[in-house]
């Protein structure tokens, strides 16, 4: 009795019906819910079994994770008294069977993971028949290398519009997936890497039951080349995403002339590892449907030899979104920056270009381009970056964060149609807000050198500025006439903020942390401001620097009754003056009084 007591209790959300117990030792340590709870965390923790009468309290319960514990054993009717759950998470325990997973009855399920257990075969039991609401299963584990129709025959009549199924290098596969179909959402992570001819039965028996296909974990670089994709030229698939892949040049060929010549809008590439050039290899083709290509994290040492002719101008070519993300993209030829005629997005982040590598000496590139991100390139010179783009003129966003961009001497000359502009982590001093356009609605600095706030006045339309991490030191020459929604100014060298610029800034979004106060009597003006304004994290990390005394003190508790009592004081003196005087002025009044009776 005793060591309950002394055992800290979960937290619940009070006011809400919310209840979050993960990674808190339950059921050693207790968790308390009531029949309002309708989401509960128990992820993360010790529980071995759920009974019966485990979750009965909790009748408006719909949302229940159970992730990441050691459950081997569930009562069939764990959840009869649980008849609006919605969601429910078992995903990596320890059950021996899906056919253990606690299914009868949950007649309103709608979400269901019960992936990464200890089970090594996928057979669906009779409780899946009453999930008649089931739109998202996801199960299987990579000790499943065995998909037997026999097993999974109740899964076509699922409701289905998400699966997301795990398995080993499959080594059997008699049709245990086809049928299925009006799926949004399939995603295969199968570990292929010895069996790619049974893959390919597999992906031939899925292609027309979704629009979007997600392929994982695939290493083709082990075997023959087998016609992987030739049936996706003819399915209703009009979204791929390919992650964690090893391929060849010949495999990658074949898998972009089949998307090439299918109704294919959008590929997505993640984590590859690919032998030799492949694009260059498309043979010619007629007309393409993909508008847009996500390469992210691409290890491909011969993508220096990269050489773009006729066939390569034409794939990018009707392209209306383009990200090539931690790719090794260190040129780009204006073969294709000039045929992108129609591209709206470009992502070019964790590269290695410049402004001369991206835009060399090209004929007014990408010229509808919305936005242009490179963050984490090696662009250096302000006007330059200007320059290239100043053609542009639909480009409304354009980030280079973390850069080494500087101000040097000279003209910027940038397109008016820029509204936001993120510059975070560069090598800008102030003399970078003069080369700034007048046009933005939203300015990022942070992470720069910018000890004053100069040519502001000109940004009539600004109405976010970050300004974090700077060596701010004065607000002084900031423009008391914008009207700023957000003003980040937390981590520079401020030691306050005066009344009046306070009295500006009541309307705004104002983070101050991190910055070495000045705890004079002044300071308690902003203080109050604080309490009472939208100041982002008031109770953290606004501390007093100076003096020496009040070092480490945190605003929301100083007090300071020195100053309380100087204005006291102040206000006494003030009276002992006053009075004194307007007793002399009743005075001569009355005198004028007088005289003007005695006359009249």
């Amino acid at each position: 009795m005793w060591l309950y007591l002394l055992l800290p209790m979960c937290e619940a959300a009070r006011g809400e019906h919310t209840v979050n117990c993960s990674s808190q030792r339950y059921p050693t340590v207790p968790c308390s819910w009531g029949s309002d709870t309708t989401t509960l965390d128990l992820s993360n923790n010790q529980i071995e079994m759920i009974t019966t009468l485990e979750f009965s309290k909790a009748r408006g319960l719909k949302r229940l994770h159970l992730q990441f514990n050691q459950i081997s054993s569930v009562d069939e009717d764990a959840f009869q008294h649980n008849p609006l759950l919605e969601y429910l998470d078992v995903s990596y325990n320890h059950l021996g069977e899906i056919i253990d997973a606690p299914l009868k009855p949950i007649p309103s399920l709608l979400y269901l993971d019960i992936t990464g257990n200890v089970y090594d075969r996928v057979i669906l039991g009779p409780g899946f028949r009453g999930l008649e609401k089931l739109q998202i299963l996801r199960l299987g584990n990579p000790q499943v290398v065995s998909l037997k129709a026999k097993d999974m025959q109740l899964l076509r009549g699922l409701p289905l519009k998400e699966l997301h199924l795990i398995t080993g290098d499959l080594g059997e596969y008699d049709g245990a997936l086809r049928g299925l179909k009006n799926l949004n959402i399939l995603t295969l992570e199968i570990n292929v890497r010895i069996h790619v001819q049974t893959f390919k039965v597999l992906t031939d028996d899925i292609i027309n039951s979704t629009t979007t296909l997600k392929l994982k974990n695939l290493d083709l670089t082990q075997t023959p080349n087998v016609p992987l994709f030739h049936s996706v030229e003819n399915s209703p698939i009009k979204s791929v995403t390919v992650e964690n892949i090893s391929i060849t040049k010949e495999y990658c060929t074949a898998m972009f002339t089949s998307f090439l010549l299918s109704s294919i809008a959008e590929i997505t590439i993640d984590k590859v590892v690919c032998m030799g050039t492949c694009i260059s290899q498309v043979p010619p083709f007629e007309h393409s449907t993909l508008t847009s290509l996500s390469v992210w994290n691409l290890d491909n040492p011969s993508i220096y030899i990269f050489s773009p002719g006729g066939s390569v101008k034409k794939f990018f070519q009707p392209f209306l979104h383009l990200s090539l993300v931690n790719a090794v993209v260190f040129f780009m030829p204006c073969l294709l920056s000039q045929a992108m005629i129609n591209l709206e997005t470009l992502d070019f982040s964790s590269n290695t270009l410049d402004c001369l590598s991206m835009f060399p000496d090209c004929n007014k590139p990408l010229p509808n381009l919305r936005s242009m991100v490179v963050d984490k390139n090696l662009f250096k010179s302000m006007q330059m970056l200007s320059q290239v783009t100043n053609h542009m003129k639909h480009l409304v966003n354009l980030s280079a964060n973390h850069n080494t961009l500087y101000r040097e001497i000279g003209v910027c000359n940038w397109t008016q149609s820029l509204r936001r502009m993120s510059l975070r982590g560069n090598k800008f001093s102030s003399k970078v807000l003069h080369c700034l356009p007048s046009s933005l609605e939203m300015l990022d600095l942070s992470v720069n050198h910018i000890t004053v706030l100069l040519h502001l006045e000109k940004m009539v339309n600004l109405s976010q500025l970050y300004l974090s991490d700077n060596r701010i030191f004065s607000l002084a020459t900031l423009p008391r006439q914008l009207s700023l929604a957000v003003l980040y100014l937390d981590g520079n060298d401020l030691p306050g903020v005066n009344s009046s610029l306070l009295s500006a800034l009541r309307g705004t979004e104002l983070k101050l942390s991190n910055n070495p106060f000045d705890c004079g009597c002044d300071i308690l003006t902003l203080k109050g401001f604080c309490q009472s304004a939208k100041v982002v994290d008031w109770d953290k990390d606004y501390r007093c620097e100076k003096p020496a005394s009040l070092n480490g003190t945190e605003l929301q508790f100083l007090t300071l009754p020195h100053c309380r009592t100087g204005l006291i004081v102040g206000s006494v003196i003030l009276c002992l003056i006053l009075v004194p005087a307007v007793f002399l002025i009743v005075k001569k009044l009355k005198n004028r009084c007088h005289a003007y009776n005695e006359i009249n």
